[in-house]
């Protein structure tokens, strides 16, 4: 189970790479790296690290949100100024 456990974790983190480069901005560069930054809270072993990726697991959504989203305001005003 854990091994399958640190899989899934580290495609998570591959797929959170691919997002930050395709949504990084200045505006956003601070969210970038707090999120690329969350897999330095997963420590220990079985339920332990279990325990710290459900702790990471909501702020990680919102981060990868707000990342698009302030992507989205960068866009939007490009589009609006051109």
């Amino acid at each position: 189970m854990d091994r399958k456990h640190d899989r899934r974790i580290l495609i998570d983190f591959k797929s959170d790479i691919e997002t930050v480069l395709q949504h990084v901005s200045p505006e956003n560069l601070t969210t970038a790296i707090e999120l690329l930054n969350l897999p330095e809270h997963i420590r220990g072993y079985g339920h332990i690290r279990r325990k710290h990726v459900d702790e990471i697991s909501g702020r990680h959504a919102k981060l990868i949100q707000q990342l698009k989203r302030e992507t989205l305001k960068v866009v939007n005003l490009v589009e609006a100024v051109a």
